[in-house]
């Protein structure tokens, strides 16, 4: 969409994008809420059925948690881009969005 604005002596004319978020940002949220999510169940998980004390509870979380999250790339494909999801359950690449 066009406006047209006139300061005067020139005119301008001024595209507006619409508010999106690019697909790179898009998967950096995806993997950053999919970590979170599975770290914080993951440590509840090992307060009640482990005895690890101290520091080891956030590291082993932190290491279970890198693991089973699926990983978001953003990608071109045929001049589109496109979010995929790997993850260590499935066979290969799932598209996102």
């Amino acid at each position: 969409m066009f406006r047209t604005q006139n300061t005067g002596h020139t005119t301008y004319n001024i595209q507006h994008k619409p508010n999106t978020m690019s697909k790179k940002n898009k998967a950096l949220l995806y993997n950053l809420f999919s970590f979170g999510i599975l770290y914080v169940f993951i440590r509840y998980i090992l307060i009640d059925y482990t005895s690890l004390t101290g520091f080891m509870r956030p590291l082993a979380s932190f290491v279970v948690a890198t693991l089973l999250a699926p990983k978001f790339q953003a990608g071109f494909v045929n001049g589109e881009e496109k979010i995929y999801m790997r993850w260590l359950f499935l066979k290969d690449a799932k598209e996102v969005g």
